[in-house]
């Protein structure tokens, strides 16, 4: 199901992209090094809102930590309450023992939209997007902290679950507690958490001792403090008083932002920052395992993170099942693939890219009257899963039949009328005007037989030549994988696999239109 914008989505996604007063991120470039387990990779931010999702050890929180690090503040700008500094610098996030290799190597380039630029030629007014690079050599220093653009930065980290009772230093100062006079930030928190959570606030103090801060609400007459919390509330309400506290324009970087919170929470969570987002013009950058997160969001705000050996991959515009799916090791299963048998499976499978693969599930059904069945279903039952159904060469035809049989499980002709628009985008047929089966022993015989015969552990290219035209006569294609295992003495399975690959590779621009219908449902997903 496509992601429906709302209209404070709308207006976010205006202010942000033209807005250049908010010293905005909107991109961070790592060009050299390693940090950690993140390699070189780039991240492009079109949303004031960006959740990043990725399995643990991908580099997420890494990420986090250089966002918390491309700007600078004034002596007396605002700052998390457990920080005496009003800036971050990559020595918070990132420190070594004796036994680790010291970062070095290091180049990061941040863009930011920015309105007090040095004009130049490309900015006559001194507005735009431009970037400011921080490196660090092996042993050296990271450049130029005091030239970063100045902007409040905050970053919470998930030690703010940890309840106070747990923390020994917390309970020391218990009674030295006194109220903070923050009476507006105190009133918006309260209104902000109740939102979230549903829970009806009648007051909400914070009370304060050096660095330690501690809500106390009274809700239904009972007054308790966040040593009596759930890890969840309690994480709540620091995230709304350090919002509330904090300029407008001010940058958060929340790590796993939905954690100690249930799904319905962490939906309306992200409705309430939105709303904070628009009338406020902060930016939120955060990590996450949550679909729920991850779906409240425009496809601008969804971020995958993957880590392979060589490099890290940034994937944007995701949809919530794919990186739920990833994260979980499975097929995301966004979008239902329909095949008549288990040929037409292979086939599918090996001409499609991994991308792809990981967030469609085939199922063979039968022949085209059964597909026909299960798309009318599909159609009726509305799901979030899109369908689509893949006839096989010699059935493209019937695709016009397999419409019709679906239309007639229906009545009303303006219920017709979208039904058959519905169905119409959602037949596609394989390649050839034959059987799948036929259409690639078509195919393998036409081209160069090289790599098929090693593959298929022949010792001679002619034989293989005798033994495909001999099976080419059968006169049913249903027989051929068959034929060709008893004749080779492999698994039926390892025939097909040999010669489907075999096929795609020849002629990889015949099933790009299966490919293109779709890669159009999967965008249709975001």
């Amino acid at each position: 199901m496509s992601y429906r914008y709302s209209q404070d989505d709308k207006s976010n996604k205006e202010w942000f992209v033209n807005d250049y007063t908010r010293q905005s991120l909107r991109a961070i470039i790592f060009i050299e090094g390693q940090i950690r387990s993140l390699k070189p990779c780039s991240i492009n931010f079109e949303f004031p809102i960006a959740a990043i999702a990725g399995k643990n050890g991908s580099g997420k929180s890494t990420l986090l930590a250089l966002a918390a690090c491309a700007f600078h503040n004034t002596a007396d700008g605002s700052h998390a309450a457990n920080r005496a500094m009003p800036y971050y610098r990559f020595s918070d996030f990132f420190f070594q023992t004796l036994d680790e290799i010291p970062l070095g190597g290091i180049k990061i380039y941040y863009q930011i939209a920015h309105d007090k630029w040095k004009k130049s030629e490309e900015r006559a007014d001194g507005r735009g997007i431009a970037s400011q690079v921080r490196s660090k050599n092996r042993g050296g220093k990271w450049n130029d902290y005091d030239l970063r653009v100045k902007r409040n930065v905050i970053f919470l980290g998930i030690d703010r679950i940890v309840p106070p009772s747990e923390k020994s230093s917390f309970r020391s100062v218990r009674h030295k507690l006194k109220d903070l006079s923050l009476t507006s930030v105190q009133e918006l928190a309260r209104q902000s958490v109740a939102s979230v959570l549903g829970v009806s606030y009648d007051e909400l103090k914070v009370k304060s001792h050096g660095k330690f801060r501690l809500p106390v609400v009274t809700s239904a007459g009972v007054i308790y403090s966040g040593f009596n919390m759930g890890a969840g509330e309690k994480a709540l309400f620091e995230i709304f008083i350090a919002i509330h506290a904090a300029p407008d324009g001010s940058l958060f970087v929340i790590d796993e932002i939905e954690i100690g919170l249930h799904e319905s929470a962490q939906s309306k969570l992200m409705k309430v920052l939105k709303e904070i987002c628009r009338d406020r013009k902060i930016q939120v950058i955060c990590t996450t395992h949550s679909q729920a997160i991850l779906r409240s969001l425009p496809p601008e705000g969804r971020f995958y993170l993957e880590r392979n050996a060589s490099k890290t991959t940034v994937l944007s515009c995701i949809t919530s099942e794919y990186a739920t799916g990833k994260m979980a090791d499975r097929n995301s299963g966004e979008l239902v693939v329909y095949v008549e048998d288990e040929f037409a499976k292979t086939l599918l499978t090996v001409a499609l890219p991994k991308e792809i693969r990981a967030r469609i599930s085939i199922i063979s059904i039968g022949n085209a009257t059964a597909i026909a069945g299960q798309l009318a279903a599909a159609y009726r039952r509305h799901l979030n899963t899109e369908s689509v159904a893949i006839l096989d060469g010699d059935n493209a035809a019937t695709a016009s039949s397999v419409c019709q049989q679906v239309l007639k499980q229906f009545s009303g002709s303006e219920t017709k009328l979208k039904v058959k628009d519905w169905i119409e985008r959602r037949i596609v047929s394989l390649p050839g005007p034959e059987a799948p089966e036929r259409y690639v022993l078509r195919v393998v015989q036409n081209s160069d037989l090289s790599v098929l015969v090693v593959s298929l552990g022949c010792f001679d290219k002619n034989d293989l030549e005798v033994i495909l035209g001999e099976v080419a006569c059968l006169d049913d294609a249903h027989d051929i994988v068959r034929e060709l295992s008893h004749r080779l003495h492999l698994p039926a399975s390892d025939i097909e696999q040999a010669i489907c690959r075999h096929a795609v590779n020849a002629k990889p621009e015949e099933f790009q239109g299966v490919y293109d219908a779709i890669k159009f449902l999967l965008d249709q997903q975001s």
